[in-house]
């Protein structure tokens, strides 16, 4: 296995509880055949800035990996925590309109966008806006509808909040590594 290479994941300064992050984590080399299970190491530093989009993105010493906008790098990731949060982010005209502003705006700068929704679905309750169902029924066609992934992760325990952690560095590595699919 060769040298780790040094890696720095951003976070956002506005990240109220942010993710933990693994301090070395080894990934599978794009260059290799997956049954050849050869790793390439990484040494991870953590930094935070103010992103403008997102509350996670990839960088290196020389700063961050998506300073070019007419050609994305590498992936961005936004979390949101709750239900309550998600429903007003759809459900109120004001907060629709900036979430919907969000989620274009991730498309647009980075070429693998991805939205957590952490607690999982064994989390969701009623809130004060709509039933959980249709929240995650707005939330799945608002990020459908501009090309952003998303993925339900449990985070209610310190164990599940770092490995949601590892799951989003490795999503951030895996975008930067992988090649734009054909459109």
């Amino acid at each position: 296995m060769m040298p780790p290479t040094t890696l720095t994941i951003i976070v956002d300064s506005r990240e109220k509880k942010p993710l933990t992050f693994p301090e070395h984590i080894a990934v599978l080399s794009p260059h290799h055949l997956p049954e050849q299970k050869v790793q390439i190491p990484y040494r991870i530093r953590v930094q935070t800035k103010t992103i403008e989009t997102g509350d996670y993105v990839l960088g290196d010493d020389g700063g961050v990996l998506y300073t070019m906008p007419e050609h994305p790098l590498c992936g961005v990731v936004e979390t949101k925590r709750s239900m309550s949060e998600v429903s007003a982010n759809l459900f109120d005209p004001h907060r629709r309109t900036l979430f919907l502003a969000q989620l274009s705006r991730m498309r647009a700068r980075f070429s693998k966008p991805l939205l957590v929704l952490e607690g999982g679905y064994d989390h969701l309750e009623d809130d004060q806006y709509v039933h959980p169902g249709l929240a995650i029924d707005g939330l799945q066609r608002s990020c459908m509808q501009n090309g952003v992934h998303l993925t339900t992760i449990p985070t209610n325990t310190p164990r599940q909040r770092r490995l949601c952690g590892e799951f989003v560095l490795r999503w951030l590595i895996n975008a930067s590594l992988s090649p734009e699919p054909n459109r």
